[in-house]
C-alpha cells in the first residue's frame, strides 16, 4: 500500500496546484440534450447498473439534471439535496455545518460521493455538505436505499453521487457567475469546458464570502427578542481541473481539486455572549482513472489520493486539529454477454489519522471483492450482487449481498414493479475506537437489513404525469451509541438497535401548453417511524420512542412557469415535528417554508445571459432545524451568469 501512496505522490508531483478528484460514476446517469424531459423519458443508469432505464433500476433512483438544478434555490449542495424526497438536511445555521439525513439514519449511515468516489471521512463517517459549492455541479444522482455490496461501509441508508465534472456538449463553454445578497454575501466564479476530438478539458475557480450577520428571534421564556447572529463569517475557495482523453478503445482522465475555507462557527444560542470559534478546512483530492474497451470488455482502474486537513479553535479553550488521508485503488472488469452484464472488481484502501484528541499512529487498510450483475429476462431484471472486506485494525471480515428486481408486466405501459432486499454495514470511525478520552477499540461493524416495495407508472396524455411510490423498512442493529461511563466520560458501545418504516409518494406533473408557455409541478410526501428498539435498562423511558431530530412526516412542492425566457419557480416544504430528546418529550414545531425565484434569460450571438433573483423564508418564518441554532427570516440572492459558447 506504501507503494501504492508514493506512486500517487510521485505522479503528481510536477502538478504545483492542489488538485481533487473526479471519477467515472458508479451511478452515472445520462439525461436528454432536450430542453424539456418528459416523465416516462428513459433516462440510463449506468456504472454498476450498465445502459438501464431509470424505471428499470431496483430501488428508488432520482436525478436532478444541471439545469433543475440551476432552478432551485441555495448555494450549496446540502441546500439542493433537502429538495428530494426522503432527504433531511440537519443544518446549524446559513452556510453552517450540513449533514445528511436520509431515510431516519445519520449522515455516518449515507454515503456521499464526488464523481463517483467516497467522501465520507473515516475520522467521523461524514462530509460536510455545505463545503461543496452548488455552481460547479453538472448533475444529483439519489439511491435512496442501502447498497454496502456496491459502495462498502456507510451505505446503510442512502448514496448521493455528485457529478462537477463533464464533457461538454459544445465544442467548449466559458461561464461567469456573479452573485450579491443579503448579509453582504458576494461570490464570483470562472469556470471553462472545451472538447476537441478525443481530448476534454475543464477547470472552475470560484470565491465566496458572507459576514453572515442574519437576525433571528431568541425567545427567552417571557419574550421574544430580535437578535443579530454574531460571529458566523465565512470565506470559501474552489479549484479544480480536469484533463483527459477517450476513444472507442482507451480513456484516461485526471481530474484535481483544492477546497480551502475560513468559516467563523457560531456557538449554540442560550441568550449569553456567544464565543468565537474559528474552523479551517483545506481539502486536497486527486483521481487518476484509466479504461480500456475491447469488444464486450471494458476494463477500468482508478487511483485516487484525498489529504484534508481541518483546525477547529475556540480560543482559549480548545485548539483542535485533524489530518486525513486516504488513498485507494479501484480495480473492475465489466463483462457483456447476451442479456448478462456483470462487473467485478477489486478495492484496496489505506487511511491514516494524525489529530491531537485521538491516539497516535492510527491506520486502516482495507481490502473489498464484488461483484454486480443485471440479468435480463425481458418483462424482469435481476440484480444480484455481494461484497467481500476485510477491516485490518478492527480484525474483521463482512460479507454483504443485496438482491434486487424490477418487473414490467404490460408491454405497452410504462409501469414497472421493483423490490429489494440485503444487508448493509458501517464501519466504526476513528473518533468513536481512538480518541483519547473514551475511545472503544472492541467495537464492531453497525449493521442493518434492509427490505424495499415500490412501483412507479407514468405516461404522456393530456398532461405528461409520473407516480411513484414506495416503502422502505431498515433494522438497524450493533448501532454505536455513545453513553456515560463511572468517569464522567462518554464512551461509545454497540447497544443501538432501531427499525425505521419509510413511506414514499411522489407525483411529477409537466404540460406544454403551447411552444412559449411551459409548466412542470410536483410535490412529494414521505412518512418516516424511525423509533429506538434497544434498553438500556428495565425503566428505560427512551425505548420505543422516534429517534430525535428526524421528522416524522414532510411535504416538498414545487410549481414551475415558462414563458419564452422568462422561469418561475415557487418551492414548498413542511417539515413535521422533531423531537430533541431521546424520551420525546421536547420538540421542535413543524415548519412551514416558501421560497421563489424569477430567471430571465437572453442570449445574443454566443453570448447567453441568465438573470435569477432569489427570494428565501417569503413568510418571514422564525425556525430552527437544530434547537439552539437559529435560521435565517426573510432573505435574498442575485444571481448574473454570462455564458459564452466557443
Amino acid at each position: 500500500m506504501k507503494f501504492i501512496i508514493s506512486y500517487i505522490l510521485f505522479f503528481y508531483s510536477f502538478i504545483g496546484i492542489s488538485f481533487s478528484q473526479e471519477s467515472s460514476s458508479d451511478l452515472n446517469i445520462k439525461y436528454s440534450e432536450k430542453d424539456t424531459v418528459t416523465l416516462n423519458q428513459q433516462i440510463e443508469v449506468t456504472g454498476f447498473y450498465n445502459g438501464i432505464s431509470i424505471s428499470d433500476a431496483p430501488s428508488n433512483v432520482y436525478i436532478l439534471t444541471e439545469n433543475e438544478i440551476n432552478s432551485r434555490n441555495g448555494k450549496n449542495v446540502g441546500e439542493i439535496l433537502n429538495s428530494l424526497p426522503g432527504i433531511f438536511i440537519k443544518s446549524y445555521g446559513n452556510q453552517s455545518l450540513q449533514s445528511i439525513s436520509i431515510n431516519g439514519l445519520g449522515a455516518e449511515q449515507s454515503v456521499i460521493l464526488l464523481n463517483g468516489v467516497k467522501l465520507n471521512s473515516v475520522q467521523n463517517g461524514q462530509y460536510d455538505l455545505s463545503l461543496i459549492n452548488k455552481d460547479n455541479i453538472k448533475r444529483i444522482e439519489l439511491m435512496q436505499n442501502g447498497y454496502s455490496a456496491l459502495y462498502g461501509s456507510d451505505a446503510i441508508s442512502g448514496v448521493v453521487n455528485i457529478i462537477t465534472d463533464e464533457k461538454s456538449k459544445n465544442s467548449g463553454v466559458i461561464n461567469l457567475v456573479s452573485e450579491y445578497g443579503s448579509y453582504n454575501t458576494r461570490k464570483i466564479s470562472l469556470s471553462n469546458t472545451y472538447s476537441h476530438k478525443d481530448l476534454n478539458f475543464s477547470f472552475y475557480i470560484s470565491d465566496s464570502r458572507s459576514d453572515n450577520n442574519f437576525e433571528y428571534y431568541f425567545d427567552n421564556g417571557i419574550v421574544k427578542n430580535l437578535k443579530t447572529r454574531e460571529f458566523a463569517k465565512y470565506n470559501l475557495s474552489d479549484y479544480s481541473f480536469s484533463a483527459g482523453m477517450e476513444n472507442q478503445k482507451f480513456g484516461i482522465k485526471l481530474t484535481s481539486s483544492y477546497l480551502n475555507s475560513n468559516r467563523e462557527i457560531p456557538s449554540i444560542e442560550t441568550g449569553n455572549q456567544p464565543i468565537k470559534t474559528i474552523q479551517l478546512d483545506k481539502n486536497w483530492n486527486n483521481n487518476l482513472n484509466f479504461s480500456l474497451y475491447t469488444g464486450n470488455v471494458k476494463i477500468n482502474s482508478e487511483l485516487n489520493y484525498q489529504n484534508n486537513l481541518m483546525n477547529y479553535t475556540t480560543i482559549p479553550v480548545i485548539n483542535s486539529y485533524y489530518k486525513n488521508i486516504t488513498a485507494s485503488n479501484i480495480n473492475k472488469v465489466t463483462i457483456q454477454f447476451n442479456k448478462i452484464i456483470s462487473t467485478s472488481g477489486l478495492e484496496i484502501k489505506f487511511s491514516e489519522l494524525e489529530s491531537n484528541q485521538l491516539k497516535p499512529n492510527i491506520e486502516r487498510m482495507t481490502y473489498s471483492l464484488f461483484n454486480a450483475s443485471e440479468f435480463n429476462f425481458n418483462s424482469l431484471k435481476f440484480f444480484p450482487s455481494f461484497r467481500y472486506e476485510y477491516i485490518s485494525d478492527l480484525k474483521k471480515s463482512v460479507w454483504i449481498y443485496k438482491i434486487g428486481l424490477n418487473y414490467k408486466p404490460f408491454q405497452k405501459q410504462n409501469f414497472h414493479i421493483r423490490g429489494n432486499l440485503g444487508n448493509n454495514f458501517s464501519a466504526p470511525t476513528f473518533n468513536a475506537l481512538y480518541w483519547k478520552q473514551g475511545g472503544n477499540p472492541n467495537l464492531k461493524p453497525e449493521t442493518s437489513d434492509n427490505y424495499e416495495v415500490g412501483l412507479n407508472y407514468a405516461d404522456e396524455n393530456i398532461i405528461n404525469y409520473k407516480i411513484n411510490f414506495s416503502y422502505l423498512k431498515i433494522k438497524f442493529t450493533d448501532r454505536i451509541i455513545w453513553i456515560p461511563q463511572r468517569n464522567f466520560i462518554w464512551s461509545p458501545v454497540n447497544i443501538g438497535e432501531s427499525v425505521s418504516n419509510i413511506f414514499n409518494f411522489g407525483i411529477e406533473l409537466s404540460k406544454n401548453i403551447s411552444n412559449d408557455f411551459k409548466t412542470n409541478a410536483e410535490i412529494y410526501f414521505t412518512s418516516n417511524k424511525s423509533i429506538k428498539k434497544n434498553k438500556s435498562n428495565d425503566d428505560d423511558l427512551t425505548y420505543d420512542k422516534q429517534l430525535i431530530y428526524i421528522p416524522e412526516q414532510q411535504v416538498k412542492a414545487s410549481l414551475g412557469i415558462n414563458y419564452k425566457s422568462v422561469f418561475l419557480n415557487i418551492f414548498f416544504s413542511n417539515l413535521g415535528k422533531r423531537f430533541s430528546d431521546q424520551e420525546n418529550l421536547v420538540s421542535l414545531s413543524p415548519v412551514n417554508l416558501l421560497d421563489a425565484n424569477l430567471i430571465f434569460s437572453f442570449g445574443v450571438f454566443s453570448l447567453i445571459t441568465e438573470l435569477k433573483i432569489e427570494l428565501n423564508n417569503i413568510t418571514n418564518t422564525d425556525y430552527q432545524i437544530i434547537s439552539g441554532y437559529p435560521m435565517p427570516l426573510r432573505n435574498y440572492n442575485l444571481n448574473l451568469n454570462l455564458k459564452y459558447n466557443l
